[in-house]
């Protein structure tokens, strides 16, 4: 959960950000263009290829870095970890 604060003294940015992960690139588009259309798109998509995956970063309403992805490596990890084993 997000909540907005009306007292923030040191807000994340840019390069600490909280980041959340998407199921799809649209998906990722789609929520860097609703941030667009308020003002609040910080950087547009970029990447694809290498750990850090498809990505664009938006700026909350105190201040934060929040950066949406689809393809990171750590997310391929954590599915990885979670597929059962093979024998």
């Amino acid at each position: 959960m997000l909540a907005e604060s009306p007292d923030v003294e040191h807000p994340l940015g840019p390069f600490a950000h909280l980041g959340v992960a998407c199921a799809s690139r649209d998906e990722v588009d789609r929520l860097c263009e609703l941030a667009r259309l308020e003002g609040r798109l910080r950087d547009a998509t970029s990447g694809g290829e290498g750990p850090a995956g498809y990505y664009g970063n938006l700026t909350d309403p105190d201040g934060h870095t929040l950066e949406l992805s689809y393809g990171q490596e750590v997310g391929l990890t954590i599915e990885q970890a979670e597929a059962p084993k093979s024998k």
